[in-house]
């Protein structure tokens, strides 16, 4: 249980920071990848799973490769 919430906290982590990096705002972010806003907030916090699917939505709507995203997941998991 503790090594899946590091990992939901490192993804909610990357994909916050990675959101602000490019100027995007929550619901502009969720919607052009298919989710609920408040689904995303509980991403961002550290509160919620998210699937491979999900990377895959969020990665692009992002404009990046998936495998980028979770390098940067990997890396976070492994600077805490």
């Amino acid at each position: 249980m503790e090594n899946n919430l590091s990992l939901q906290v490192a993804t909610g982590t990357v994909i916050l920071r990675e959101r602000r990096k490019r100027h995007l705002t929550q619901q502009i972010l969720a919607d052009q990848a298919g989710l609920q806003r408040v689904y995303l907030v509980g991403i961002e916090g550290g509160r919620r799973s998210v699937s491979l699917a999900v990377i895959f939505a969020l990665a692009q709507a992002m404009g990046m490769p998936a495998a980028e995203l979770v390098r940067k997941i990997q890396a976070e998991l492994g600077s805490g």
